[in-house]
């Protein structure tokens, strides 16, 4: 075997290992960058009963991991915030960080605290393809629109919320009982 023909091997064996350990960076790149990405999907489905004086309003937050990771809660900051939209607004927007709508409770409800103690060696996980439905019920005889906010925050701090409005108005008419 000649010198050149020794380069030529010696060549073609490095491209070859070049390309394998190349297609293993990239293989390994896509995976942890498209494949294990959280991706929570956040709704809000407000449903209003009307009694003489109040009303009952039952928002049901449905929380759905589309991702193909697990996502753990970081609890208390797991919240429905209810604001007020008031009448005199005016061409104004509502932003969406708005937090200078008056509220309409006391405190925003922490939405997962009813599972129990708080424990961070225990936390609330929503695995991968999996839709949780939590439901929270409050009353109020506040006759306007309001402005329902879920925000979840995950174990990174990365802030999930959506917002949807609400008419709290009272019924003006009733036919056949709806």
């Amino acid at each position: 075997m000649d010198l050149l023909t020794l380069l030529a091997v010696i060549s073609d064996m490095s491209v070859t290992l070049a390309t394998i350990a190349g297609g293993i960076w990239a293989l390994y790149r896509f995976r942890r960058m498209r494949m294990g990405q959280e991706k929570l999907e956040l709704r809000l489905i407000p449903k209003v009963c009307h009694n003489a004086k109040s009303k009952a309003v039952d928002v049901a937050i449905v929380l759905e991991n589309k991702g193909s990771v697990a996502i753990y809660a970081k609890d208390p900051e797991c919240l429905l915030k209810v604001g007020m939209i008031p009448d005199d607004l005016q061409d104004r927007a509502v932003h969406w960080r708005e937090d200078d709508l008056p509220s309409l409770l006391p405190q925003p409800i922490e939405f997962l605290a009813g599972f129990g103690p708080w424990n961070p060696k225990k936390p609330y996980i929503i695995e991968p393809e999996v839709t949780e439905t939590i439901h929270i019920v409050f009353s109020t005889n506040y006759d306007g629109i309001a402005l329902l906010t879920a925000e979840f925050v995950d174990k990174h701090d990365y802030l999930y919320m959506t917002k949807k409005p609400i008419d709290l108005r009272s019924r003006t008419s009733v036919k056949d009982g709806v």
